[in-house]
C-alpha cells in the first residue's frame, strides 16, 4: 500500500489534521477532508475493506513524515459518516471491519449494467469470475472488484429487475435468496464454494433500461418537472440518495398556498441537499427557493450527488441575517435538534414547514413534523398533509401571535 501513488492534499501534512478538532464548523470541514480522502486513497489502492485494528499500518492514517496517526475511534467515527452517504459499511458488529464504496453500491451497479448493455450482453449469461477478472474487463473500473462487492451490487440490480441471479443447484438457490450471509461466508472460506459459485451463479440481463439517476437528471435539463413529480420510483434506496420524500403536486400547492397566504416572498430550505425538492418546488410554485447547506468540501468533490439549485453555505452558528422574515423556513428530512433551535431563535418570521416521518414509520428525525421542539411555545401547529402515501408528512407551524386568518 505504500506504493500507491496518490497527491497527498495539503491537510494531510498539518499535524491537527490527525486530531479531531473541538470546534465545530472547523471539525465538520475536517471529517469532510477525511472523507474525500479515504474514498480517493481506497479507489487508487483498490482496497475494498479496512480493518480500523490495523489502520495505522496504512500511510491513508499514518504519517511518518510527521509522526502523526489517526486515531482508530476516529476512523470509524469518519467511516460511520461514509456509511450515511452509501460509500461504507461495516462487517461486524463491533465495527472493526468496513467495506469500503468509492462507487455506492447502486454506482457500481449501474456501471457494471452499462458495460452489458454496451456489448450488448442483455439476456445472456455471465460469471461472477467474468465480470470481475476477465479478460474483456480490462480496463473497467469493476475490473477486480471484491466477490462481496459485486454481488452486492448485483442484488441491487436484481431488486431493480435488471438482472437474475442463478444458482445450478436448488439447495444452494434457496440459501443464496434467502440466506446471503451464508453464501458470502463460504465464498471467503471455501477454495470449493468459490469456484462452484463462480461457475454456477451468473447475472441474467432483462431489456435495457435508463438508470434512476440518469432519467432525474434528463428530466431535470429538459425542464419537465411535471414528469419528475410522477417518475415512478423503483428503488426507494436509490431514489433516497437524491430525495428522501418524493412531493406531489398537491404538497407542491400547499407550501406555495401557505407561503403566499402570509404574504411571505419565498422559502428558505435548511439543509436542502442536493436541492431536488426545492428545484420542484421552486418549478411549481414561481417562488424563489435559497438552500443552505454544511461541508462545502464534501459537496464540491466528485463523490457527492449532482446539484439542482445553488447550495449556500453559510458561517455556523446562523445569524438573524441569514434568516429574512419575508421567507418562510422549510426543514425538509432534517435530523439536528440543537441546530434546528438555533434556525429557529434566529428567525423573525413566522412560518416554519417541517417535513419528516409520522408516527410509527420506523424512521427518525429531528424535528419531527408533529412532535418538534421549538425551545419555546411560540409556535403552534397550523396544518398538515401527508407526502403522498408514503407515512411522511409536512407540519406547518405559525407563531402564536400570527393572524392566521388571511391564509384561509
Amino acid at each position: 500500500m505504500s506504493d500507491v501513488e496518490i497527491e497527498w492534499p495539503w491537510q494531510y501534512s498539518f499535524p491537527p489534521f490527525f486530531t479531531l478538532q473541538p470546534h465545530p464548523e472547523t471539525r465538520s470541514k475536517q471529517v469532510s477532508a477525511w472523507k474525500s480522502l479515504i474514498l480517493e486513497y481506497c479507489q487508487k489502492s483498490k482496497l475494498y475493506i479496512i480493518d480500523v485494528r490495523e489502520a495505522n499500518q496504512l500511510p491513508l492514517f499514518n504519517n511518518s513524515a510527521i509522526n502523526r496517526k489517526l486515531d482508530s475511534s476516529v476512523v470509524v467515527s469518519i467511516l460511520s459518516e461514509l456509511s450515511k452517504t452509501g460509500n461504507a459499511a461495516p462487517l461486524d458488529k463491533p465495527k472493526h471491519r468496513w467495506e469500503i464504496y468509492w462507487h455506492t453500491l447502486e454506482e457500481w451497479a449501474s456501471i457494471i449494467y452499462d458495460y452489458v448493455c454496451e456489448n450488448g450482453m442483455q439476456n445472456s449469461v455471465l460469471t461472477l469470475f467474468e465480470l470481475s477478472q476477465g479478460d474483456d474487463v480490462a480496463g473497467r473500473a469493476f475490473a477486480g472488484i471484491h466477490t462481496d462487492v459485486l454481488i452486492k451490487a448485483l442484488q441491487v440490480l436484481e431488486n431493480q429487475r435488471k438482472c437474475e441471479l442463478i444458482l445450478s443447484d436448488e439447495d444452494q438457490e434457496r440459501d443464496f435468496y434467502s440466506r446471503p450471509d451464508y453464501v458470502r461466508k463460504n465464498l471467503r472460506h471455501s477454495k470449493d464454494a468459490r469456484l462452484k459459485v463462480w461457475q454456477a451463479t451468473s447475472i441474467k440481463s432483462a431489456a435495457m433500461e435508463v438508470n434512476f439517476f440518469d432519467r432525474v437528471l434528463c428530466l431535470y435539463r429538459e425542464n419537465k418537472w411535471k414528469d419528475l413529480l410522477d417518475l415512478r420510483v423503483e428503488s426507494v434506496a436509490e431514489a433516497r440518495k437524491l430525495l428522501w420524500v418524493w412531493p406531489s403536486e398537491s404538497n407542491l400547492k400547499l407550501i406555495k398556498s401557505v407561503v403566499q397566504g402570509f404574504g411571505l416572498k419565498g422559502v428558505i430550505s435548511i439543509g436542502c441537499g442536493c436541492g431536488l425538492f426545492e428545484w420542484l418546488l421552486q418549478q411549481y410554485s414561481g417562488l424563489p427557493v435559497i438552500g443552505y447547506e454544511v461541508n462545502e468540501e464534501w459537496w464540491s468533490s466528485r463523490y457527492s450527488n449532482p446539484q439542482f439549485i445553488k447550495l449556500n453555505f453559510p458561517k455556523l452558528p446562523p445569524t438573524p441575517d441569514m434568516l429574512t422574515p419575508d421567507y418562510a423556513l422549510l426543514f425538509c428530512y432534517f435530523n439536528d435538534g440543537k441546530a434546528f433551535r438555533e434556525y429557529i431563535a434566529c428567525y423573525e418570521g413566522d412560518l416554519v414547514f417541517i417535513i419528516g416521518p409520522g408516527v410509527g414509520s420506523g424512521r427518525h428525525t429531528d424535528p419531527e413534523p408533529f412532535t418538534p421542539d421549538f425551545g419555546s411555545s411560540q409556535w403552534v401547529l397550523y396544518k398538515t398533509e401527508e407526502v403522498r402515501d408514503t407515512q411522511d408528512f409536512a407540519g406547518v407551524y405559525v407563531r402564536s401571535t400570527k393572524d392566521q386568518s388571511n391564509s384561509d
